[in-house]
């Protein structure tokens, strides 16, 4: 009998790169031996997706809250079946989105979370084994968006950009996040925005116990020593110091033994 394969979710606001993660993550298991599976929601060029589609990028007509909830979830009923015997099957399930979005979306439409509960036992909604959350800034995906020639009715709204950011953020700790892993913005880093940085850390490090990599590969001595302080300062519990994406020549030159000797025993270290 086939061990049960993981149903892996990645989810984040507009822009966050969840299409180019879960590609990323997909070529990775592949190219390790694993079957993987691809979805995305909404899942347009689908009867159902199309509609979807139709309805965010159209001005022509609206749908009430409880029309959106039931389009969503429609969406992601009709694959109910094929999920769940590739996962019998020992695949590996990645999907650009699901629940967790529409569960935030319709929240701050005015739907109960009460209501969205029942939904999901009623129609027996597949539980992913793990959700990832990319997190970027609303300021950041708005800027993103706007190299796009056309918004959908939510992408072009910074209000609800900002309202939603704020939902996604306090949904990853009520949904049980106990860590926090996140990668410094460098380019922040190589540009000396120290106060955005700094700023940017310490509202992540409020919500749960965080650990941030700062690329070390990718910078000078001294941008090390002054990202490895405001990461500190802002309370993360462990500085990385590089991803095996960081330049390799590099990275020997960026020791453990050397962060150890600016932050002190007060935070752990750890290299990749």
């Amino acid at each position: 009998m086939n061990k049960r394969g993981n149903f892996i979710v990645i989810e984040g606001i507009d822009g966050s790169g969840k299409s180019t993660q879960t590609k990323l993550l997909s070529d990775f298991l592949s190219q390790n031996g694993h079957h993987i599976i691809l979805k995305k929601y909404p899942e347009y060029g689908k009867p159902i997706g199309d509609l979807i589609n139709n309805w965010l990028y159209s001005k022509d007509y609206d749908f009430n809250v409880e029309a959106q909830t039931l389009l969503y979830f429609a969406d992601f009923i009709k694959d109910k079946e094929y999920l769940e015997n590739n996962l019998k099957n020992g695949k590996i399930i990645l999907s650009d989105r699901y629940f967790t979005s529409t569960m935030v979306y319709q929240r701050i439409k005015g739907m109960p979370m009460s209501k969205l509960n029942i939904l999901a036992q009623t129609f027996g909604l597949i539980k992913p084994d793990k959700v990832i959350y990319l997190r970027i800034s609303p300021e950041t995906s708005f800027e993103r968006k706007l190299q796009q020639k056309e918004l959908d009715r939510h992408e072009g709204d910074k209000k609800f950009l900002n309202v939603l950011f704020n939902n996604f953020e306090k949904t990853a700790v009520s949904d049980g996040a106990d860590e926090l892993d996140i990668v410094i913005n460098i380019p922040d880093v190589i540009h000396g925005r120290w106060s955005k940085i700094e700023k940017d850390l310490k509202a992540i490090c409020r919500l749960q116990d965080t650990k941030v990599i700062i690329g070390s590969g990718f910078l000078t001595d001294d941008d090390i020593a002054k990202a490895s302080q405001i990461v500190k300062k802002a309370g993360a519990i462990c500085v990385k110091t590089a991803t095996e994406k960081d330049p390799l020549e590099n990275r020997e030159l960026k020791e453990k033994k050397y962060l150890s000797c600016l932050l002190g025993s007060s935070r752990s270290i750890a290299n990749y």
